[in-house]
């Protein structure tokens, strides 16, 4: 498969596959051992909370939960697997995942499994946490909580925190990071995130690398000195995957020139994870005609076993029979032009 490769997402059923209410499941990122069996990790939120953000369905102050499936169609459930951290009063006195853990990320580096995630905070758990402002006021950085695996690429202990493996440097990281995405490459760890500065008078968001090795996968990793992508508007949730010798990258758009109803997935490419080119400006466009709406967090179904590229995906849904958030399945279909 080479740069010419294009995809689409197309929906599998009319029903959610992964339901877990009461709670809600936002982002997830799943992966096949070498069984065949589907590991998962969500966002985990309580609709019955306490919380200072002004929408309870906000995932900002989520735990991570684990679930594994044999079919995606019955999920076993194997509890929490990081928790927010705690509030002491002060931040330079607190956990930076004080606010919450969410936005999970999961690969197989050697003989660990990586479970990489949005950090919030550290800040008063109090708020308050406004949306419409773009919460500013809410700081975070890509961590990291880890646990061994067995011969089949599966957890096997329990997931340890390990820290923040992203940090504020440089302006255009300097506000918040999310939504991370991790590839194993040979010897190394290439960790994708979005980032955010002030930009304008809101926020600007790009995407950034810090790079890792698979034999000391805890850190410290690299910092890439610039973004690797800037679009102009932004977007984020990259999903990144390696097929030979080519790199994907599915973008999601939350403005673009093929939007005419929700949002859109683009689809870039590059044998360099530096920089990137767009090749299909709309890969998936949501079906909703309110702009923000539909299934904005595609999540494919990694394969770190096998040669090739995802072939199926979750997405998240708002039930409006319940007003949860649960997943959806799609199949990621290919087609290679002439």
């Amino acid at each position: 498969m080479d740069a010419r490769t294009r995809f689409r997402f197309q929906g599998i059923g009319n029903r959610p596959v992964f339901d877990i209410a009461p709670f809600s499941s936002r982002m997830v990122s799943a992966y096949r051992d070498r069984r065949g069996r589907t590991h998962l990790f969500t966002d985990r939120i309580d609709h019955d909370r306490r919380t200072a953000f002004d929408l309870v369905i906000d995932s900002f102050d989520a735990d991570i939960a684990y679930y594994t499936s044999d079919d995606l169609k019955t999920f076993v459930d194997h509890g929490l697997v990081a928790v927010k951290g705690v509030w002491r009063g002060k931040a330079e006195a607190s956990d930076l995942d004080c606010i919450g853990c969410a936005s999970p990320a999961v690969a197989v580096a050697g003989r660990h499994v990586l479970l990489f995630y949005a950090g919030r905070g550290p800040c008063d758990p109090a708020g308050p946490f406004i949306r419409s402002t773009g919460l500013p006021q809410l700081p975070g950085r890509i961590m990291l909580a880890s646990a061994d695996n067995d011969e089949s690429g599966a957890p096997c202990g329990r997931f340890v925190k390990q820290g923040p493996v992203t940090d504020y440097a440089t302006s255009w990281r300097a506000v918040r990071h999310d939504d991370p995405c991790a590839v194993v490459d040979g010897d190394r760890i290439y960790l994708f995130y979005k980032a955010i500065s002030w930009h304008r008078s809101d926020r600007k968001r790009v995407i950034g690398l810090a790079i890792g090795r698979v034999d000391d996968p805890f850190g410290p990793y690299a910092m890439h000195p610039t973004p690797v992508l800037v679009t102009d508007p932004d977007g984020e949730t990259p999903r990144v995957f390696k097929v030979g010798k080519t790199w994907h990258m599915f973008f999601l758009r939350t403005k673009s020139q093929a939007q005419t109803r929700g949002r859109v997935y683009e689809h870039y490419t590059t044998d360099d994870p530096t920089r990137w080119t767009l090749i299909d400006d709309k890969v998936y466009e949501s079906a909703s005609a309110v702009p923000g709406q539909g299934a904005p967090d595609m999540c494919p179904i990694w394969k770190p076993f096998c040669e090739g590229p995802p072939e199926m995906a979750l997405s998240v849904r708002l039930d409006e029979s319940d007003g949860r958030l649960k997943q959806w399945l799609w199949k990621i279909e290919r087609k290679t032009r002439e």
